[in-house]
């Protein structure tokens, strides 16, 4: 059973520590979803040469 000292002596999170993740998480997919694919591979790169 757990009791109410061991409740009190626990370290709580600040309010701003999750809002923050929240940003991260939000503007890293915002980037992810306007950046610039990357460059297809040259031509001559796909066929295979016999």
């Amino acid at each position: 059973m757990v009791n109410s000292a061991d409740l009190e002596s626990e370290p709580t999170t600040p309010a701003w520590l999750p809002v923050v993740g929240v940003v991260l998480f939000l503007a890293f997919g915002a980037w992810l979803a306007i950046a610039p694919t990357a460059a297809p591979a040259p031509a001559a790169a796909q066929t295979a040469t016999p």
